[in-house]
């Protein structure tokens, strides 16, 4: 999968490859981005919020929420209904994502070099 990105993209690159909005009918204009520079204070209010948040939900739902969202995934149904649930609950994308992690694992992108 690495190699095959790698080559599309240098592809793209080099122009062999068209990219429609790349490099090909850009539109003249170079796009503006607005850069966000880091902010310990801003880290430091999102872990308070984070941990406000975990003291006034409901933890009974979020555990109820996430065991439905395990068990749908071995048993490999449709895991977008349980995903909302567990929003609905205030799970965290962290608490939502480790179901994953433990029953998949975690994803190494070979090196290609």
């Amino acid at each position: 999968m690495a190699r095959q990105a790698y080559e599309f993209e240098k592809g793209v690159q080099s122009g062999e490859l068209i990219k429609i909005g790349v490099n090909k009918y850009t539109g003249g204009e170079e796009g503006k981005v607005e850069l966000h520079e880091y902010s310990d204070e801003s880290a430091i209010e999102q872990i308070k919020s984070l941990k406000e948040l975990k003291k006034i939900r409901n933890n009974k739902d979020v555990t109820q929420t996430i065991k439905a969202l395990e068990k749908a995934t071995k048993d490999k149904v449709n895991v977008m209904p349980y995903l909302v649930d567990c929003c609905k609950a205030y799970a965290t994308v962290g608490e939502m994502t480790n179901v994953f992690r433990d029953i998949f694992g975690e994803f190494v992108e070979p090196s290609i070099f």
